[in-house]
């Protein structure tokens, strides 16, 4: 990472990483390199004092195997980049404390889905999401916090998408520990792969809101 001093006003710092493999969740081969290509992650933020603006973008490769389904297939490899943008606004309030708000959005073309067949011509998919993340302090001891993430797995099926609210309260016991309460509520399209449930022949959203009480001591 390298920051830069701009006019004596603004800070633009860089970021960037090279990696291997086709990430930790990938279903066939898992953490190890099925292949020599390297992923590529860079970030450029400019710093506007109480404002931070973002630019961010991944490029990789994705390899995949032959297909048991079609044997004439051959393993082959995907393009896989995404490019996204994101803003923070940090703030004080009187008498409550400091205050933040986030916001990213991502679009991307990823590789086929892991759970369908291999066809030459469905080797990629668009995807696009967002989220939004405001915490507000509540004096010394306590934290609102809430969120909105949006995803859609491909632009090109009609909704499929999966939006999850949240909001919770966080309670500061002391400098190595904090308890966490929170409450989730996921909302998938009828087309979407999870989260959804048929009832009498119709698609409906499953009902599996999530309720989680955590503790976090730091050491």
């Amino acid at each position: 990472e390298r920051s830069f001093l701009i006019d004596q006003k603004y800070i633009l710092s860089l970021q960037g990483g090279i990696y291997n493999g086709n990430g930790i969740e990938d279903r066939v081969y898992g953490a190890n390199d099925p292949n020599k290509d390297k992923d590529f992650v860079a970030r450029a933020v400019c710093s506007f004092g109480m404002v931070d603006v973002g630019l961010s973008g991944y490029w990789g490769k994705q390899f995949n195997p032959s297909d048991s389904a079609i044997p004439r297939q051959m393993p082959s490899e995907t393009d896989k980049t995404r490019y996204g943008a994101d803003g923070q606004l940090f703030y004080e309030l009187p008498r409550l404390g400091g205050g933040v708000l986030k916001a990213e959005a991502v679009i991307g073309e990823e590789p086929k889905n892991p759970s369908r067949g291999f066809l030459t011509a469905d080797t990629t998919r668009d995807v696009m999401g967002f989220d939004v993340m405001w915490a507000q302090n509540l004096r010394e001891k306590f934290q609102f916090i809430s969120r909105l993430d949006y995803y859609d797995p491909n632009r090109d099926i009609d909704d499929d998408q999966i939006t999850t609210y949240g909001v919770g309260l966080v309670y500061f016991w002391d400098g190595n520990s904090k308890v966490k309460l929170v409450y989730e509520v996921p909302k998938a399209g009828a087309n979407s792969r999870s989260g959804v449930v048929t009832v009498d022949g119709a698609k409906k959203d499953e009902n599996d809101n999530i309720l989680t009480l955590e503790w976090v001591y730091v050491f």
